[in-house]
């Protein structure tokens, strides 16, 4: 079933997309005068632009500007977004991201778990983030200690991980010592 659908929804998507790119200056222009987009438009809208963000957020590495962008987009022409299925792809996203910190807890992996969790923030909606605090906790007790001995010890990299991580387990919720 899914495998018949999915060139129909390809397909209205297409044509969602048409009229969305080919309307959306009178869309702007509407939205800037606080006049309510016609239904029509803002189903296209809504379409495309929920797509879109979709698609941005199941990529391995997520372009966090071009997310930004699209939610900004959204706010501003009243858009609203699907929580449900955004919520999804992205915390697939980042759980994936977290593993693969987990498995290399480079300074490198935690900045792109770090930019990835910065798109919390704008999200208008809560990320389930237990399965990526779990993973997290277990680096926490596994590599932080290390790290903030070498720290200690004077390693600029290892000064620059412990921040970093620090600043993400404030992102995430969780207590460092």
């Amino acid at each position: 079933m899914e495998t018949i659908l999915e060139s129909s929804l390809l397909e209205a998507e297409a044509l969602y997309r048409q009229i969305y790119e080919q309307r959306a200056p009178i869309m702007r222009f509407l939205t800037d005068l606080n006049i309510p987009l016609p239904r029509g438009f803002s189903a296209a809208a809504e379409v495309v632009l929920n797509s879109d963000l979709r698609r941005a957020l199941e990529r391995s590495a997520i372009d966090v500007q071009q997310v930004i962008k699209k939610i900004d987009t959204a706010k501003i022409e009243g858009v609203t977004l699907d929580s449900n299925i955004l919520e999804f792809a992205f915390r697939h996203t980042f759980e994936h991201t977290a593993s693969r910190f987990a498995a290399d807890p480079s300074l490198a992996a935690l900045r792109e778990l770090q930019d990835t969790a910065d798109l919390l923030q704008y999200f208008p909606f809560p990320v389930n983030l237990w399965t990526i605090q779990n993973i997290f906790y277990g680096l926490l007790q596994k590599w932080y200690p290390a790290q903030r001995d070498a720290q200690m010890r004077g390693d600029e990299t290892a000064h620059v991980w412990v921040s970093s991580f620090a600043e993400l387990a404030r992102k995430l919720g969780i207590k460092v010592s």
